[in-house]
């Protein structure tokens, strides 16, 4: 399926075309301490930084996508809805699944790395 590319005037420094953007807030995690978000895994948090600059990120995204998406799917709920899945899955989860498997590759090498210090004994 091939996107049609509208010409739109860019959104303004800072905004949404979802309204206000939302801030980052400390919520309290499990263990009672502060953190961005709870988590069930032994991952480091995201820095405030990291939370600010994804934030930042993901507005560019939502900018380039709007100004890339045809008028007439704009007018509904599910038009909406239907362009914003389509072009999350065609453009951005490919860039998010490459980090993923750079990512797994890297845990199964250190994994096969440490095996052979431990079998080598």
């Amino acid at each position: 399926m091939e996107l049609k590319t509208m010409k739109r005037s860019p959104l303004p420094e800072g905004a949404s075309q979802f309204g206000k953007k939302p801030e980052v807030k400390q919520i309290e995690g499990i263990d009672g301490g502060e953190s961005e978000a709870s988590s069930t895994n032994n991952a480091p948090s995201m820095t405030p930084e990291e939370a600010q600059r994804l934030q930042v990120c993901a507005q560019e995204i939502a900018a380039i996508l709007y100004k890339n998406t045809p008028t007439e799917e704009l007018k509904t709920l599910e038009g909406i809805e239907k362009a914003v899945r389509q072009q999350m899955l065609q453009y951005v989860s490919p860039e998010v699944a490459v980090f993923l498997s750079n990512k797994l590759r890297e845990l199964s090498l250190a994994n096969s790395d440490s095996s052979k210090v431990v079998s080598g004994s």
